[in-house]
């Protein structure tokens, strides 16, 4: 254990902490037992994994909440979290985002509003299970370097993945995921280390009526806060070719985090004699423990941060604690082939702590839902919620036509009005134990009425398109001096595409985003998109496939966004941008269950020596090769 420590205390090596070594031996001492245990005859063994073997993989997924529905996903796509650039975020992989095709990017009924960090649906509402037919799990991880720019070495950016599912004996079910990476970056004090760990126990009763499933969630971030390069005009500049030697505008800042659930879902029948009611109690409660600390001191960061923070101290904290208990409970009256309906009742207890000033929250939400089958191509569902926020009641209302895949086209037609209380970092901002701002909005909920399409192909082309538009009323935003304000009569438009096309060996991937609003002091309008043109051929006997193309992403923002740190959220800058082109190209092999992934990125730097940028001080990185490595375990 002592040479183990040494080994992993490394400070190259820090991303594998203790208890990312104990769910790597959880996973060998599942996946591969006869290395700890007494086991079955070699011949009887290598029989049974035989026969595993000839079983073909199926994998569904379900809602933790919702048992009932599952749906078959692809076995041979990778069911681990990737590390992405997604839209408009800072220069890092998993670094902060502006979540623009998501204004609601929370499951609780009132949120603390701090969400750019945050791996994308992970709230206890939002967790799946996984359910093999036979033992699955995948592990993976990457390493990257900014090779002729930065002193980082592949040991400095890192990130493993893990996930893992079996069903056991007694109609049990276990589930968990290990998210880890550490990124040290290219420019100075820009580490971040983020992680998520996610696991699930799911029981079914002897009949498949009743159901108890216990969850724990555990995401955790920390952050080196640079605020940003000083200047974006150095880069021909022979002395800043190593970008750690750029000046930066902080060199101590520093942004921790945690949230953290656990809780129980359960649903039983209760025993009618009737063909039309199969009444269904379902009871959900969970707890949520959520903290956030930002903390910067010293004089050479408190010049630039009190640009957006005018105090008189060396020092500047912003510390917020969130305590949530939630119940839900509520009944499923029909629960057959052609109808469903669910009434229920959500309450949550919130206790907030902004740096010793206290405030505590009662949210209450009533929700009743209901799905008719109308034929084997058409389903129709509604769903009713209101919300009881600070002595005042707002409905949440959505009706919505789902098309069936009969003709391999399906779809969803969806109107809505919604309405989610104002986010309290919105409300109230306390910077070192005093307010910075308190703001008291005329109406407490942001309110948004609109419709939604999605279509979905699967015959010819995997394509998919969606299409929303909507209004907003009292719609809450950062303005150009990072100051919550409001506006009603807001309308919002968003086009999302998804064009996979393939023939033979020649694959084109395309993805496009629109996001626009009318009128737009925010500065959200613009799009953004990814292609990807790839060869895939079979080598060495059809022993290896092999996959090697090129990626270009367009960006196109008229304006360029500003950070701020203190409370990890985006603003809108008076800078003007243009349209912003990024070039990589990618190796990856797959040998059976082992794929080898070469990635170069960002290779326009060879000619753009002035990094473009979509946030104002924190430009592209310079050529980067990331290798990974991935492997699928069965039986």
């Amino acid at each position: 254990m002592i040479i183990l420590k040494n080994y992993f205390d490394n400070k190259n090596l820090r991303i594998f902490s203790y208890h990312g070594i104990a769910l790597i031996l959880i996973l060998l001492v599942t996946c591969c037992p006869n290395l700890f245990a007494q086991t079955e005859s070699d011949s009887l063994q290598q029989l049974r994994f035989d026969s595993l073997a000839r079983i073909p993989l199926l994998i569904y997924r379900f809602q933790a909440d919702l048992v009932e529905a599952r749906i078959q996903v692809d076995s041979n796509s990778s069911l681990l979290r990737q590390n992405e650039f997604n839209e408009i975020n800072l220069n890092n992989f998993n670094s902060p985002q502006l979540h623009l095709s998501n204004y609601r990017h929370s499951d609780k009924l009132y949120d603390h509003g701090i969400n750019s960090m945050n791996f994308s649906m992970t709230g206890f509402d939002n967790y799946s299970f996984i359910s093999p037919n036979k033992p699955y799990a995948e592990i993976a991880t990457h390493r990257g370097r900014a090779f002729s720019n930065s002193q980082a070495t592949f040991s400095d950016n890192i990130d493993i993945h893990l996930i893992f599912a079996e069903n056991f004996r007694n109609k049990l079910l276990w589930n968990f995921s290990y998210d880890k990476d550490n990124f040290k970056g290219i420019y100075a004090n820009s580490r971040q280390k983020n992680s998520l760990f996610t696991t699930g126990v799911q029981y079914t009763g002897k009949t498949d009526k009743f159901h108890l499933n216990v969850l724990y969630l555990d995401e955790r971030h920390t952050i080196e806060n640079n605020w940003g390069i000083s200047s974006d005009t150095i880069f021909n500049n022979p002395n800043y070719d190593i970008r750690e030697s750029v000046p930066v505008n902080n060199t101590i800042a520093l942004t921790t985090s945690y949230d953290r659930s656990i809780g129980v879902n359960t649903d039983f029948p209760i025993n009618i004699h009737s063909d039309i009611f199969h009444p269904v109690v379902y009871f959900k409660t969970f707890y949520t423990d959520y903290s956030y600390r930002y903390t910067d001191s010293g004089i050479d960061s408190i010049k630039q941060s009190t640009q957006p923070f005018h105090i008189d101290s060396s020092n500047l904290n912003n510390l917020l604690t969130q305590k949530i208990w939630t119940h839900s409970a509520g009944i499923r009256l029909f629960a057959n082939s052609k109808m469903e309906t669910k009434i229920g009742f959500r309450y949550e207890y919130q206790s907030y702590d902004h740096d010793t000033f206290p405030l505590n929250r009662n949210v209450y939400q009533f929700e009743a839902s209901g799905k008719y089958n109308i034929n084997t191509n058409f389903d129709l569902n509604a769903k009713l919620a209101l919300k009881h926020f600070q002595e005042s009641l707002s409905p949440d209302l959505r009706i919505g036509l789902n098309i069936g895949n009969q003709t391999n086209i399906y779809g969803q037609i969806n109107a809505f009005i919604t309405s989610d209380p104002i986010p309290y970092i919105y409300r109230k901002l306390i910077i070192n134990k005093k307010f910075f701002w308190q703001n008291d909005f005329q109406n407490n909920f942001i309110r948004e009425t609109g419709i939604s399409f999605t279509l979905n192909t699967e015959k010819w082309i995997h394509s998919s398109i969606h299409v929303s538009w909507s209004e907003f009323s009292n719609f809450i935003f950062l303005n150009s001096f990072s100051f919550p304000i409001s506006q009603d009569g807001i309308q919002k438009l968003n086009i999302g595409i998804n064009l996979p096309i393939r023939f033979k060996w020649i694959t084109l991937n395309s993805q496009f985003n629109y996001h626009s609003l009318n009128p737009d002091p925010s500065h959200f309008t613009g799009w953004n998109s990814n292609h990807q043109l790839s060869f895939n051929r079979s080598l060495f006997k059809k022993v290896v496939n092999a996959e090697l193309g090129a990626s270009l992403k367009l960006y196109d923002y008229k304006y360029k966004y500003n950070f701020n740190p203190v409370i990890q959220l985006f603003y809108p800058s008076d800078l003007p941008n243009k349209m912003i082109y990024s070039l990589g190209v990618f190796m990856h092999f797959k040998v059976s269950d082992f794929q080898l992934l070469l990635d170069l990125d960002n290779i326009d730097s060879f000619w753009i020596k002035n990094r473009p940028s979509l946030v104002e001080k924190y430009p592209f990185y310079d050529f980067y090769l990331n290798f990974g490595l991935q492997w699928t375990f069965l039986n």
